[in-house]
């Protein structure tokens, strides 16, 4: 694996391993650690994030709009739905057995804008594979609804759609 130039927090975390649920390191926690680097001083709450209560209430309250859109979307597909690793995002998951990803997170925090991102990974051996695309990025949060489920149909139909073959080199795992 080629070395990262950086010496920073984010840099040794680009070195690491990283998988899916708590393990996983997608753009969502990469900027909230790029975040948390840059407010250094502020409250750190419990489940990581810097900053007060209510700066997480503004960013989060968008997806708080569109839980009952994605908790159905869930049910409908059996999928796995997860809240805020450490950052305001939602996660649909789901494995068959390629490990498939629908994350919708704060992109940027001041102009409150959201991105809709798919991955799909899979791990061989002592490496981890995965395809990944952004269905949607920078979208406001008043328009983060909008279209919502014919979105979340297009990833889940793009992420079906992409098998083991698809999947290039992420990174080369650790082993235990």
């Amino acid at each position: 694996m080629p070395e990262s130039k950086g010496t920073g927090r984010i840099a040794r975390l680009n070195r690491t391993q990283y998988g899916f649920g708590n393990n996983f390191l997608g753009p969502a926690h990469l900027a909230a650690l790029r975040r948390a680097d840059l407010l250094c001083g502020v409250h750190s709450m419990a489940n990581g994030f810097s900053g007060s209560k209510e700066d997480w209430r503004k960013l989060e309250s968008a997806l708080l709009e569109i839980d009952p859109t994605l908790e159905a979307f869930a049910d409908r597909h059996q999928l796995s739905l997860s809240k805020n690793h450490k950052w305001p995002e939602r996660s649909l998951s789901w494995t068959d057995p390629v490990r498939r990803l629908i994350q919708i997170y704060v992109e940027d925090e001041k102009r409150l804008t959201y991105d809709l991102w798919l991955c799909a990974s899979e791990d061989r051996e002592n490496k981890r594979y995965w395809k990944t695309e952004f269905l949607l990025k920078d979208v406001p949060a008043n328009q983060l609804a909008h279209g919502l489920r014919q979105n979340l149909e297009r990833g889940r139909e793009l992420l079906q759609s992409w098998s083991s073959e698809d999947l290039r080199l992420a990174t080369v795992l650790r082993s235990s």
